[in-house]
């Protein structure tokens, strides 16, 4: 699906964290859930906006790599506009941010994901 140029635009710098576009989402938030089906933004983030996308993706039904951030076009695009003294900062901190359990692939991610949904069930919530 296409997304109008001002829309794909709004998610381009919200991805981007670009200070005026995450300061009040919502009324971005509200045109992106108008839209029907699965909308690919410029960068490694997928927006989903119906429930069954959304659950085909956490089933796996969907692969997708959780290391877009780090290793795609829009990671060597940010670290190209920062100052060069800046760029192995930043690099350490996605290497890190590597480590979560949301940027793991495969079995690793299986892995920590089910040792942390005993943490999270219904009983241990209530």
């Amino acid at each position: 699906m296409t997304l109008a140029l001002d829309l794909d635009a709004e998610l381009t710098a919200f991805f981007r964290a670009d200070p005026a576009a995450i300061a009040w989402p919502y009324p971005m938030y509200e045109r992106v859930s108008a839209q029907d089906g699965a909308l690919w933004e410029s960068g490694p983030a997928l927006v989903l906006t119906r429930y069954r996308d959304v659950k085909a993706v956490m089933s796996g039904a969907l692969p997708l790599a959780n290391d877009g951030y780090r290793r795609g076009g829009m990671a060597q695009a940010t670290l190209a506009t920062m100052p060069e003294a800046l760029q192995p900062s930043l690099v350490r901190l996605l290497d890190f941010e590597g480590l979560f359990m949301s940027r793991q692939n495969g079995p690793d991610h299986l892995r920590l994901r089910r040792i942390a949904s005993k943490a999270f069930t219904a009983r241990r919530i209530a």
